[in-house]
């Protein structure tokens, strides 16, 4: 028992600040006392499919103004910064961050500015749309290209 040795894992801080100041990351503020970036990557969006049924719905029910929508998109946004791993899967086990807290940090003075950029970063994060189709569509067809499935249209 006294040759145990406790076993400890450090993260890189200057990785994750490369990461949080890369195209893709959009800082939205400064909130429980630390500078906050949003981030939608392929997980982001996976976790938005999940919970809302696809990106068109995720999209029709922002459209509806639910705040309690605007928050867990605002929350999808962050999570990636917040996500505890499985050592063994690499899966995530759980979030540092609950969508209550996100919502805490909104207010009627900073709710515009945040959903500004809410709406900048999920649109930057998205492929350029083409014609009519809505950015959820062009997230549907470029996700689908990838898995290397045929597009129905």
């Amino acid at each position: 028992m006294d040759n145990v040795t406790p076993i400890t894992t450090t993260v890189d801080k200057s990785n994750l600040d490369q990461v949080r100041t890369a195209p893709g990351s959009y800082f939205i503020g400064n909130f429980g006392g630390k500078d906050r970036y949003i981030r939608y990557d392929l997980n982001a969006f996976a976790e938005m499919e999940d919970m809302f049924g696809s990106m068109e719905q995720a999209q029709e029910r922002l459209q509806g103004g639910s705040m309690k929508d605007v928050r867990t998109v605002l929350w999808l946004g962050l999570i990636w910064d917040e996500v505890i791993l499985d050592e063994v899967t690499g899966d995530p086990i759980k979030y540092t961050l609950s969508q209550y807290q996100v919502g805490s940090w909104l207010t009627t003075l900073n709710l515009q500015d945040v959903m500004d950029k809410l709406q900048s970063a999920i649109s930057g994060s998205l492929p350029e749309s083409e014609g009519e189709q809505t950015s959820a569509q062009t997230m549907n067809q470029v996700a689908t290209t990838a898995s290397g499935e045929e597009i129905k249209n």
